[in-house]
């Protein structure tokens, strides 16, 4: 009668150590999820309310793509006029001048034309500043510094200040966008200023954390079974040498695979992807090391014996 192979039970602690490993994953997972989430959520609806609220006239910002590389702020302008600008709810009675002055680039002048036809918008850029340089990455951060001049056009066909409300509305998946004004007098002029700072939204920031937990742990792992090895705690296996270059070769992949692309040299190289290459290395060192030792080449047979045990020729 043949008797079947009893399965070894899990131990306690061993059940304890699984379960909190599988909660612990379960959490993560959620964190980052709700997070993204969040982040969604909060880019569709943010709105940031700058300059004269109250005023008959809005001045729309939205937000449209961000280019760290270039340091390059891309933004929708569009206007929002109350009834006493608006002739029969088809557009502006008379002309809007808006000037956009990007303190970042020498001050240079943008100016949008918005006719009495009808309420159009324009895409414009804007450079950014750097509060922390894109190497920083995740915690890089920028800041646009714009001034905004209202102006309408009279009967006389001349441009006077016009009071205005200026509304930030929406943002970018992945950034955080925050705005604060500065709101500007004078004689002949009517301005305001609105700081646009920039940085990494939370999910980025959960997203680069787990991925960069994932490859330490790779390399603890492969640290672990290599010295295992080495100790002759464990069997050689010759299939280790494979699969620990294997994992060298995954580590670019998961690194390129970082939201946002942090560029080659930026901190997370020489904080985590550099000792996570340099570790692999050794782990296969170690291994090549045991394979070499632990597995001697076999003696050639000696030619002078090939003619029996007791070296005649027949």
């Amino acid at each position: 009668m043949l008797r079947t192979a009893r399965v070894p039970r899990l131990s306690v602690r061993s059940r304890v150590v699984a379960a909190v490993a599988i909660g612990l994953g379960a959490v993560v997972y959620l964190g980052v999820v709700l997070l993204y989430a969040a982040d969604l959520s909060a880019s569709d609806h943010r709105v940031v309310r700058l300059g004269d609220d109250g005023t008959d006239l809005a001045l729309v910002v939205k937000p449209r793509s961000i280019d760290p590389v270039q340091q390059e702020f891309t933004f929708r302008v569009e206007v929002e006029a109350g009834s006493g600008l608006v002739d029969d709810g088809a557009g502006l009675s008379r002309a809007v001048r808006v000037e956009i002055r990007d303190a970042a680039e020498g001050n240079r002048t943008q100016t949008v034309m918005f006719g009495p036809d009808a309420l159009s918008s324009e895409t414009l850029a804007s450079t950014l500043s750097s509060e922390q340089r894109l190497e920083m990455w995740p915690f890089d951060r920028y800041a646009a510094e714009l001034e905004f001049t209202v102006e309408q056009e009279d009967g006389d066909g001349e441009f006077h200040p016009l009071a205005a409300d200026l509304l930030i509305d929406g943002g970018i998946p992945g950034w955080d966008i925050a705005a604060a004004d500065d709101e500007l007098d004078s004689s002949d002029e009517k301005a305001f200023d609105a700081s646009v700072t920039i940085g990494r939204s939370f999910s980025t920031m959960a997203y680069a954390i787990v991925l960069n937990a994932s490859l330490i742990l790779m390399a603890v792992i492969a640290l672990v079974v290599s010295i295992s090895v080495l100790r002759r705690a464990r069997q050689m296996e010759l299939i280790f040498l494979g699969w620990i270059a294997g994992m060298l070769f995954a580590v670019p992949a998961l690194r390129n695979f970082l939201p946002g692309q942090p560029p080659i040299g930026s901190w997370v190289d020489f904080l985590i992807v550099l000792w996570v290459v340099v570790s692999l290395i050794i782990s296969l060192a170690f291994l090549a090391f045991t394979w070499f030792y632990s597995h001697p080449s076999r003696p050639r047979d000696d030619p002078s014996q090939s003619g029996g045990a007791d070296g005649r020729h027949g």
